[in-house]
């Protein structure tokens, strides 16, 4: 699988969509961080494909079996917060984000 960072892909596309029309696969990078996949369009794996590939990679597990009715019932584990971290995490989070771009 190829991997390309946008600048290169914008100045390249007819050439990189050569490439995924004849079947390749290309990860597009932003600042090194994959953001997208091409594939062609006759390779796109359903939902339950994709996880099976997945979990093939070992990047996932499965799941197996059902989920009982009481699980949905019990309480939320408590967190300690950890000294010196902001109170808002997740408002944390989107700034942190935000700032990133």
């Amino acid at each position: 699988m190829h991997s390309v960072n946008i600048a290169d892909l914008k100045n390249n596309l007819s050439r990189y969509l050569e490439q995924v029309k004849a079947g390749k696969e290309i990860i597009v990078r932003d600042r090194n961080l994959a953001v997208a996949r091409l594939v062609p369009m006759n390779v796109i794996a359903s939902p339950d494909e994709e996880l099976s590939q997945l979990a093939a990679q070992g990047k996932i597990r499965l799941g197996e079996g059902t989920i009982d009715d009481n699980y949905w019932k019990l309480k939320l584990p408590r967190v300690k917060p950890v000294r010196g971290a902001p109170k808002d995490v997740v408002q944390w989070l989107i700034d942190e984000e935000r700032d990133a771009d």
